[in-house]
């Protein structure tokens, strides 16, 4: 599976080849966002992508590659370094180090080695983004706690685009069915970035947070088909509330309040439906479903 960007830099086209395709990237969690043959253009690509890792030469033309890993490690503190060289020379490896590179290896670039150091990255990159992840998860629950955000951290999750899905399966199932159903709706969210608000006897409440409108509504859109398919063997019905999507970590709050009203539109159009705010608004210009219910 891959999880994480890598560039690749060198001014020698055959080593770069060689570095692209002698390594399995994708078996390693990577995938190769670019590839540069000078640092001008490895720092172009490393704007443009903000690559988890950078694998680059030293010594290239325009700009080298200390040049190039003091202005990441002074503007992509998440960008990690390894740095390679054709000489073999303690002060290079010095000042790399004192940059924040993760390594530096010498040329020929020992294959295993560099496989190792690599490895070691990807360990990182998933233990940094588990603890991301976990703190994301309780700002998020903290923002429902108080209405006031001076209590959260609101940038925690930068800038960023949000939106709640409440999925609630119908009543009159055993305990242990609903236990298992709602491990499995937890793992499916999990899965695709979601955050669990709550989970309870029959229901899942969850956060999508993504950088951009579009894809946290897709992400929610194939939330909402991963659990349908997982229930549909066993004749299971499921109903999905999806708020609208919302700019800003404090708007998910609002975007809470939206799941909550536009669930009780079960009761207008029944169960084992796929609710979403935004619809209900374009249909009807009513600001809230409740207003539909008074009707």
């Amino acid at each position: 599976m891959i999880n994480f960007s890598i560039i690749l830099a060198d001014d020698e086209q055959q080593i770069l080849f060689g570095m692209k395709n002698g390594i399995d990237w994708e078996s390693l969690g990577f995938s190769v966002v670019g590839t540069a043959q000078n640092g001008k253009e490895a720092l172009e690509l490393i704007e443009e992508y903000h690559p988890d890792l950078l694998i680059s030469d030293i010594k290239m033309p325009f700009m080298d590659g200390l040049e190039l890993s003091k202005i990441i490690h002074d503007n992509y503190i998440n960008t990690k370094i390894i740095l390679f060289s054709g000489w073999d020379d303690f002060e290079y490896a010095r000042k790399a180090l004192k940059l924040g590179v993760e390594d530096y290896l010498s040329k020929p670039i020992p294959v295993d080695e560099l496989i190792g150091i690599v490895s070691r990255c990807v360990q990182k990159f998933r233990h940094a983004r588990e603890n991301d992840y976990q703190e994301l998860e309780h700002q998020i629950r903290k923002l429902l706690m108080y209405e006031d955000t001076d209590n959260v951290d609101v940038t925690a999750s930068g800038q960023s685009w949000g939106s709640v899905l409440i999925a609630e399966l119908p009543e009159g199932m055993t305990p242990c069915a609903y236990e298992q159903h709602m491990k499995q709706t937890e793992t499916i969210i999990r899965n695709l970035g979601g955050y669990i608000l709550s989970l309870k006897n029959n229901y899942c409440e969850a956060a999508f947070i993504c950088h951009s409108k579009m894809s946290t509504e897709i992400r929610v859109q194939e939330c909402i088909r991963q659990i349908r398919k997982a229930l549909k063997p066993e004749g299971l019905s499921i109903t999905c509330a999806v708020s609208s999507a919302r700019y800003g970590l404090k708007e998910v709050s609002r975007c809470y309040q939206e799941a909550q009203e536009v669930l009780k539109l079960k009761y207008v159009r029944g169960e084992n439906q796929d609710l979403y705010y935004q619809d209900i608004e374009n249909e009807t210009g009513h600001s809230y479903p409740e207003d539909i219910l008074k009707t």
